[in-house]
């Protein structure tokens, strides 16, 4: 029986999260010059989702690869170290987890920037956002878009508020429409280099937007830090990024679901996908927040500050008067945020979109619907149009 292809296994796997890898074998040559195949076939031991415990890690890689714990455990390291998997301190203490290929690939663009290799990464992930963006097998938005904080929570932008400060809702607003509410409660916080800006600028394409706008938490966090590619920071530190984030009109995409974050990113229309997404109507990418712009005709002085900073190109300006496109906006609140006379507010949808209670249930979800989609299109050639 001829031996298995760990490479072409690990492909396998990714292909299932995304649908078809464009240049597939660029990607193999890439995996080829970073693991071995004896470490690619170690990341398929672990479990398709969720974490697994050491001890039956090495019970599995003795019984299938006839590796030991003493030879196991520097393949481990080194898979850890090159973004392939995950260790971290769970509920139910230390476990291992696979990554997913997205993860994978932006480590893989931060630590090996300006390099042939990072450059092999670079595209794949340009792939991703490009090619591989409109042929996803799944419907659920795995993010969703944040709006400025000040313009949902019904403060006056006349006025300053300070980190830490109590802030009354008064606007409908709920915990998970809050930024600074979500980053305070999660335990570990995580900041990096935006991959997507780093890989723009490895393919020629550079962005002048801030870098340093990438946030992951928790267990995501963990791995990160130990490995060197982000740095931990506390809640307010975390904030006044945001703050500035928000400054330079980027986009917060958050996980799409209620209760801890794992991720949490600032988008640019130049290199983010999501963005990307959004604006060419591709609907299971990323979710607009609960809340659109609203404009007030009334206060308009049709000074126009409102237009350059709608990603969507969701207002403008016809035979003197200000329109704005209610199915285009995806409510990150720029506009609002940028109007001198407050004529612009953030009002809530009428039917907001629902989260996922949970991460977990969120991307239980989605990989029911990757495996819908991969049979979709193993038998009809086609799946799910991400336009949907």
């Amino acid at each position: 029986m001829p031996q298995r292809d760990g490479y072409e296994d690990l492909l396998g796997y990714y292909q299932f999260q995304t649908g078809p890898i464009p240049k597939r074998g660029k990607l193999k040559a890439g995996l080829e010059e970073t693991i071995s195949g004896d470490e690619a076939k170690v990341v398929l031991l672990l479990p398709f989702a969720g974490p697994m415990k050491p001890e039956k890690l090495y019970r599995k890689a003795k019984q299938r690869l006839g590796l030991t714990e003493e030879q196991l455990e520097p393949l481990l390291d080194h898979l850890l170290h090159e973004a392939f998997i995950l260790r971290y301190t769970g509920k139910d203490g230390l476990v291992y987890e696979r990554a997913f290929c997205s993860y994978m690939a932006e480590q893989q663009v931060r630590m090996r920037k300006g390099t042939p290799l990072g450059e092999v990464y670079a595209q794949y992930w340009d792939d991703l956002s490009t090619i591989s963006i409109e042929r996803l097998p799944t419907r659920t938005p795995y993010y969703r878009v944040m709006a400025v904080e000040e313009t949902v929570t019904g403060e006056s932008r006349r006025r300053t508020i300070h980190v830490g400060e109590d802030i009354e809702d008064t606007r409908a607003t709920l915990p998970i429409d809050v930024i600074s509410e979500m980053v305070r409660k999660e335990p570990l916080i995580a900041v990096a280099e935006c991959y997507c800006r780093l890989s723009q600028g490895m393919l020629g394409r550079p962005c002048s937007h801030p870098r340093e706008t990438c946030f992951t938490f928790n267990e995501l966090a963990q791995p990160l830090i130990e490995i060197g590619l982000a740095r931990r920071i506390e809640a307010d530190e975390a904030i006044a990024i945001l703050r500035n984030a928000e400054k330079a009109g980027l986009i917060h995409n958050v996980d799409n679901c209620e209760g801890h974050l794992k991720s949490m990113c600032n988008c640019c229309p130049c290199c983010c996908p999501a963005v990307k997404a959004y604006e060419r109507g591709i609907k299971n990418v990323g979710a607009p927040s609960r809340f659109r712009s609203v404009l007030d005709p009334a206060l308009c002085n049709l000074c126009e500050a409102c237009v350059p900073v709608c990603h969507m190109h969701a207002i403008r300006m016809d035979d003197g008067a200000l329109l704005m496109d209610g199915e285009r906006c995806i409510g990150c609140g720029h506009c609002a945020s940028a109007c001198p006379e407050e004529a612009i507010q953030m009002a809530l949808r009428s039917n907001p979109p629902r989260p996922a209670a949970t991460n977990d249930a969120l991307w239980a979800k989605i990989r029911r619907e990757a495996m819908v989609g991969m049979v979709t299109r193993r038998l009809f050639g086609r799946g799910p149009r991400a336009s949907a």
